[in-house]
């Protein structure tokens, strides 16, 4: 990301009324990793226009995302405001741009939208995948194999085999944002030849590697936290849509932090790329509008978006891109088809899926254990690709199958009702849903 920073603080553990619109300084931080070529190894555990930042959402200092609006020019903005462009997306009339600090980025915001030349302004806000904000890591002990990885229970659960018998994603390409793929893993390489080159929105090259760097850059004295995340993500769309292509995306650095603006970024790149399923393992607690219009453009191009509803095991409804009407928002289940005591829950969840004790690929060729919703997300992304693999749907009819052959979950969970979505995806039962439509 280019800069070091600290970790996203959850709102309750802010005063009240404080605003965040940017860190006021920046933190580097020692490196308190042992040797970083090891695995991690460790326990699972309608918006206004110029939005109000809550408490605690941290934001890159200096920097604000901006739609300009039509039949004005960027160089209007520079000009009058004082601003210099570091990224652009003209086609989206959307640019990240750097500004001085003085006005206050909540005044420069707020007088951009007031000029009426940006239709929208708002801190370049950072995020981080579910398990990195809850320090739920991976379990890696280096003796797992394929074998695991494809016969464990959780597969048998949806009635993967079944499925894969009529349906295995093939000629369907789902885009994995995340911290990148392992390029070289045995279980991915025939889904990452089977889409176009990925991209890293960090490093800013064709190679979105999934590799730990042995540095804390989040300075949550953790280290490389997130590093296999994307390749773990990667490797359940694998698992439940055996054929279908990969396109890596990274946004996330090996902690599992990265900004709003490479997200939307990554989205229309997907768009561009032509892919047909994003899967979004990621989130924040406050609405981005810059990347709500990417996913309401990603599903105008007939794309499914699923993202994960957060591990925070509370109501959540205001955790994006989740949040999104456009998006399958998906929470997780235990073994019993339970809610999983992280997961998070309300009434925008679309679907439910297996989430804890997840077994999937890692980086440097292995194979860990991790639970989270971030688990969950790409079985149904997997899910979506096997029904557009088996017959023409739209995303929301690909969205309604998915619901319809969903297995129904158990009625006593009454603190839950009506809050982890249709039921627990059930892959064979999906299938059968799109064979009889």
């Amino acid at each position: 990301m280019g800069v070091l920073l600290r970790p996203i603080l959850a709102p309750r553990r802010v005063l009240a009324g404080v605003l965040l619109l940017v860190l006021t300084q920046v933190f580097g931080c020692a490196d308190r990793s042992t040797d970083p070529a090891a695995p991690v190894k460790g326990s699972p555990a309608a918006a206004p226009e110029t939005p109000i930042e809550p408490p605690g959402i941290l934001a890159v200092p200096g920097q604000l995302v901006i739609r300009v609006a039509p039949g004005r020019t960027i160089d209007e903005v520079n000009a009058e405001f004082g601003t210099t462009v570091l990224e652009a997306l003209p086609d989206q009339s959307t640019y990240l741009v750097a500004a001085s600090p003085s006005p206050p980025l909540s005044t420069l915001a707020a007088d951009l939208v007031g000029s009426m030349i940006c239709d929208t302004a708002e801190p370049n806000y950072l995020l981080t995948s579910p398990e990195t904000e809850q320090a739920s890591l991976a379990i890696y002990e280096g003796s797992f194999d394929h074998g695991d990885y494809v016969d464990q229970e959780a597969l048998v659960r949806i009635r993967a085999d079944r499925a894969h018998a009529h349906a295995t994603g093939v000629g369907v390409i789902v885009a994995v944002i995340d911290t990148g793929v392992d390029l070289d893993h045995p279980d991915l390489l025939d889904n990452l030849a089977a889409a176009p080159p990925g991209f890293d929105f960090i490093d800013e090259d064709l190679e979105p590697e999934d590799l730990p760097n042995g540095i804390d850059d989040n300075g949550n004295n953790l280290v490389d936290e997130a590093a296999g995340h994307g390749s773990h993500v990667a490797g359940i769309v694998a698992a439940t849509a055996p054929d279908a292509g990969l396109l890596p995306l990274r946004v996330l650095d090996s902690d599992g932090t990265g900004t709003a603006y490479n997200v939307v970024r990554a989205i229309y790149h997907a768009i561009d790329s032509g892919a047909d399923v994003i899967n979004l393992s990621l989130g924040l607690e406050v609405n981005v509008l810059a990347m709500e219009t990417a996913i309401r453009v990603a599903h105008e191009a007939d794309i499914l978006v699923v993202a994960s509803a957060g591990n925070r095991g509370i109501s959540d409804e205001d955790h994006f891109p989740a949040g999104y009407a456009e998006v399958m928002a998906v929470t997780a289940t235990d073994a019993a088809d339970r809610k999983a005591p992280f997961a998070s829950f309300g009434e925008h969840i679309s679907m439910s899926a297996p989430g804890v004790g997840i077994m999937s690929t890692y980086w440097n060729g292995g194979y860990a254990v991790w639970s989270g919703t971030s688990m969950s997300t790409p079985m149904i992304s997997g899910a979506g690709a096997l029904c557009m693999s088996l017959v023409p749907v739209s995303p929301d009819e690909a969205k309604h199958l998915i619901e319809d052959g969903s297995v129904e979950l158990d009625g006593e969970q009454t603190p839950y009702e009506g809050l982890m979505g249709e039921g627990r995806v059930d892959l064979f039962g999906l299938v059968n849903e799109a064979l009889h439509e």
